[in-house]
């Protein structure tokens, strides 16, 4: 009887000691050591001042640029296309713009695209720094730099739904 206790003791100590590590080696998971956003990146949120206006979606389509040349002379460096979303009466949009240079110093401009796309279809809706204060916009606009091998985040500020409100390019 002792006997047959230690063997089924012994038995459930082996069993209970391989479920565990069984367990664990299932259960790996990775961990970033970095901190802060992605290198190259630029990301935040954009809050659009006019809750009346936002443009019809199948008709065209909201996104955020980064631009290293200002006025832009080509397209830009970087987009990311806005997912507007309503809360509390505000619309808002987050972005996360991706391969842009570390060192880099960027224009970041809010704009509408009007479907069918030609030349004369786009709006420019804000600029970071500006916002929605239209007299900066081709003047002093705010520049972004991304330090060496970072990011930014928390990018935030307003721009306008409503294409009545932009410039036309």
């Amino acid at each position: 009887m002792k006997k047959s206790v230690k063997l089924n003791g012994f038995l459930l100590v082996i069993f209970t000691v391989a479920t565990i590590l069984i367990y664990n080696c299932g259960s790996d998971t990775t961990t970033n050591s970095t901190t802060g956003p992605a290198a190259g990146t630029i990301s935040g949120t954009i809050t659009f001042a006019d809750t009346n206006r936002v443009q019809c979606a199948l008709c065209g389509y909201y996104s955020i640029s980064a631009f290293a040349t200002w006025p832009p002379v080509g397209p830009p460096n970087g987009t990311d296309s806005l997912k507007l979303t309503k809360s509390n009466n505000t619309y808002s949009a987050t972005y996360n713009i991706v391969g842009l240079t570390g060192g880099g110093n960027y224009v970041l401009v809010t704009a509408y695209t009007k479907l069918p796309y030609s030349d004369s279809t786009n709006y420019i809706l804000g600029i970071h720094g500006c916002d929605t204060s239209s007299s900066c916009w081709f003047s002093s606009p705010k520049r972004d730099t991304i330090p060496s091998a970072q990011g930014l985040a928390n990018i935030n500020f307003l721009s306008w739904a409503d294409t009545a409100k932009g410039y036309k390019f």
